[in-house]
């Protein structure tokens, strides 16, 4: 498995920075950890349940979950930052939130999805379009999350944690090693647009997460085998 050292090792050497003053190790470490970051994205698009975590937000908690306003109209509101700061920087890092109004009996339960701002303001104003807690909804905005309706009393959050930066030498990263080269591939994008050898970065990108597609489809095949192999190994 490759670690920090043998990721900057090896984009000094495919691109001849040894001793560049411009591109110090601090710079390209910098670099991995936001290709490994874009790399986790794009497997959590593609199904990978690796870095998947919840957190309960309810105002028992630390009032995570507090009384708020948005155009006027009362919602619940929490801090992203504050509150789970180890949530991935992605526009999918929220699947879903759990949430429940526990003042009435039953109980009522729900999940809230995520729609954009003009939509949310439409649920909140609008009677008709009010959501209740089985219909709730949530947006983000401003660094924080914005959940209607009002009388929601308790909620989980659903979410991908972010992947851990590296920072000593010895590090390896928590992207599978399968995708080590996809990693180095999106560090190589970064220095071509950087030193100007790339004409076309956005199609460099796209080219990128086709590979990472395919990396993921032989990943799951060799899961399977070595999975099929335990199997049979349990029943000798």
């Amino acid at each position: 498995m490759a670690t920090l050292k043998n990721f900057i090792d090896q984009i000094v050497i495919d691109n001849g920075l040894s001793g560049n003053v411009n591109f110090p190790a601090s710079r390209i470490t910098r670099m991995v950890n936001l290709a490994q970051r874009y790399v986790q994205m794009q497997l959590n698009g593609l199904g990978m349940k690796k870095w998947e975590n919840s957190l309960a937000i309810t105002t028992g908690l630390g009032q995570k979950l507090s009384d708020g306003q948005f155009a006027g109209q009362a919602v619940k509101v929490f801090d992203i930052s504050a509150t789970i700061p180890s949530m991935a920087e992605s526009p999918k890092a929220i699947k879903f939130i759990e949430v429940s109004d526990t003042t009435v009996t039953p109980n009522v339960f729900g999940l809230a999805f995520e729609i954009g701002e003009n939509n949310f303001l439409e649920n909140v104003t609008n009677s008709f379009m009010t959501p209740t807690v089985k219909n709730s909804k949530f947006m983000r905005l401003s660094g924080r999350v914005f959940i209607a309706p009002n009388s929601i009393t308790n909620a989980t959050i659903h979410y991908y944690k972010t992947v851990q930066d590296l920072v000593n030498d010895n590090d390896i990263s928590e992207v599978p090693q399968e995708f080590d080269s996809q990693i180095l591939k999106s560090v190589q994008i970064e220095l071509d647009a950087i030193l100007g050898k790339l004409n076309d970065k956005q199609s460099a990108i796209n080219q990128l997460d086709k590979d990472i597609a395919s990396q993921w489809d032989k990943f799951l095949g060799k899961q399977a085998v070595n999975q099929q192999a335990n199997n049979t190994q349990q029943l000798q």
